[in-house]
């Protein structure tokens, strides 16, 4: 019973991890002023992945297919950091 009240939890915590990794990097590109048209494209590619992945999740629930959006939105969130650490070190 404990063990599916931890799953019942871990589901509403995870949506919130990731958006909220975004959100930040947002707004510090956007501050820094290092919110350039590729900064602009990586977000809006995140952005259609969380609803490609919430379509799959909230329709068939196909885990591989869902998986593959996720991990898309998350290399591209990791992208858009690397991007933003490597501009703010160089200036």
């Amino acid at each position: 019973m404990a063990r599916k009240n931890a799953t019942g939890q871990q589901q509403l915590y995870e949506p919130v991890q990731v958006p909220l990794l975004f959100y930040v990097i947002v707004v510090l590109a956007w501050i820094t002023k290092q919110a350039d048209l590729i900064f602009v494209v990586m977000a809006w590619i995140f952005v259609l992945s969380r609803l490609v992945h919430t379509y799959i999740h909230t329709t068939s629930n196909h885990v591989p297919t869902r998986f593959n959006a996720f991990a898309v939105g998350v290399i591209v969130l990791l992208l858009m950091w690397i991007i933003f650490a490597v501009r703010i070190l160089i200036i």
